[in-house]
């Protein structure tokens, strides 16, 4: 062999080695890369919650044991491993498994924690007894309930004594092909026809009650339509029945779908809808077992609207005044003013109020003056109206009622003169009036001078409409 091809020989296998290195070498980087996209994409799921299954206090007599079942989400954790622990190991002790054993008086904290860095722990109180108080009696609150075909009623009991220690009872159905119940005693009615339901003790008590439940067959609804006409709109606050004809007669205590088509404007449940804010909402109801079967009314919900009634068990007027009393009697408020040299019992609206000097600039109040010489002073977190006492018109309606108003579109507030604003809402978060002041004679107070009813607090978008209202 020459020395030349000698020469290109070696370095023809030279660049042969080579060649197969690299590509072993971009084989194994090619591998490694793989190798550590297939790891990347491992998703990981972490612990989102654990939740102990039990009361938030767990009572055990002493020298037992009860293992604690959880819950824990996803279910597909990546690392499910959990640490139990318990605040005081000389009262109660936990197993790995959660088993606790109680040991001697008093209470411990036991806890589980996830130890996948998500830092999620569920706790309940374990209090050791050294005995156990019996249920004695289990009543039913409900009374003669009835249900429609897959329709749901809770079922809800009293437990006498109150300081039984084990109050969980186990329910049953005398018939599950007609209504079924949960573990929490809610009844799910499946056909027509009645099942026994029954509320057992799970203490060791063997005490258990039992009620008829009745499940009423569903009768199609053909036809929904509005009754109630609403000739003017809410008030932020204001709540309205709306009444439903329904047909045929045979449906009419049938439960109904009821929605709104914007929930920040109007709310709306079983019918009785609230104004939440300004603007328009279309309230629907329907059949729930044939929703296309439906009807609609719209809803205008109205800032400086105030409508304040007294026709309800609940009001949003206070007398804040110390030694004064209001309550709702016969549809009005009635005040008894504080006693004193001078009497006194103010008139305030919890929430404060939002109003509209453009929209609804009178502001009216009907209520009697009291007896004797006195101040009503209609006042603000902007001051006094027109900055000073019995500065409120008054003007006497049909039925010889007196009402007080007040003029937004001119009127001001406190010595600065605040004028509220005609093109925007005004939110208010003192909004009263002052009754104070009255000098009464004995002969006033017998003759309950001392006490003033208010009948409404409305707004009104002229003092024409007022006049037209209060002689209507």
């Amino acid at each position: 062999m020459k020395i030349l091809d000698f020469v290109l020989s070696a370095r023809s296998k030279s660049l042969t080695l080579i060649a197969i290195f690299g590509a072993f070498t971009a084989l194994l980087i090619s591998s490694c890369e793989e190798s550590a996209l297939e790891q990347i994409a491992v998703e990981k799921f972490t612990v989102s919650e654990i939740q102990i299954k039990t009361t938030d206090t767990l009572s055990l007599l002493i020298g037992k044991d009860s293992s604690l079942s959880i819950a824990v989400l996803p279910e597909n954790v990546t690392n499910g491993k959990l640490v139990w622990a318990s605040s005081t190991p000389a009262i109660a002790t936990v197993s790995e498994e959660g088993k606790v054993k109680a040991l001697t008086l008093g209470t411990s904290t036991v806890s589980v924690a996830s130890t996948d860095g998500s830092a999620r722990k569920s706790s309940i109180v374990v209090k050791v007894i050294d005995h156990i108080d019996f249920i004695s009696g289990i009543t039913f609150t409900n009374t003669s309930p009835s249900l429609y075909e897959s329709e749901t009623l809770a079922l809800t009991t009293t437990i006498a004594p109150a300081n039984a220690t084990y109050k969980t009872l186990k329910w049953t159905s005398s018939n599950t092909q007609v209504a079924t119940v949960d573990s929490k005693g809610v009844v799910t009615g499946l056909v027509k026809g009645k099942a026994t339901i029954t509320a057992k003790a799970t203490d060791g008590s063997g005490i258990s009650q039992s009620v008829e439940v009745t499940v009423k067959e569903v009768v199609p609804i053909t036809s929904l339509s509005f009754t109630t006409v609403l000739s003017s709109a809410l008030a932020i606050g204001e709540s309205r029945t709306l009444e439903v004809a329904v047909l045929p007669l045979a449906a009419a205590d049938q439960p109904l779908l009821w929605s709104s088509s914007n929930s920040n404007i109007v709310s709306v449940t079983n019918g009785v809808i609230k104004g939440i804010g300004d603007g328009q909402a279309i309230i629907t109801v329907a059949s729930r077992v044939n929703p296309a079967v439906n009807a609609t009314i719209e809803v205008n919900v109205e800032a400086g609207k105030i409508n304040d009634l007294f026709n309800q068990a609940t009001t949003v007027w206070r007398t804040p005044t110390n030694g004064a009393t209001g309550v709702i009697s016969n549809n009005k408020f009635l005040v008894t003013m504080a006693p004193g040299t001078r009497y006194r019992g103010d008139f305030f609206r919890t929430g404060g109020v939002i109003l509209h000097a453009g929209r609804y600039p009178i502001i009216a109040f009907k209520f009697n003056r009291p007896l004797g010489t006195g101040n009503v002073i209609f006042d603000t977190n902007n001051g006094t109206y027109l900055n000073g006492n019995n500065k409120l018109t008054t003007i006497t309606g049909k039925d010889g009622v007196q009402v007080h108003y007040a003029d937004l579109s001119t009127g001001t507030f406190g010595g600065s003169a605040v004028k509220l604003s005609t093109t925007s809402a005004t939110t208010l978060s003192i909004f009263q009036l002052k009754v104070a002041d009255f000098v009464l004679t004995a002969d006033q107070v017998a003759a309950g001078g001392n006490k003033y009813e208010v009948h409404w607090v409305k707004s009104f978008a002229s003092l024409a409409d007022l006049q037209a209202y209060i002689n209507q």
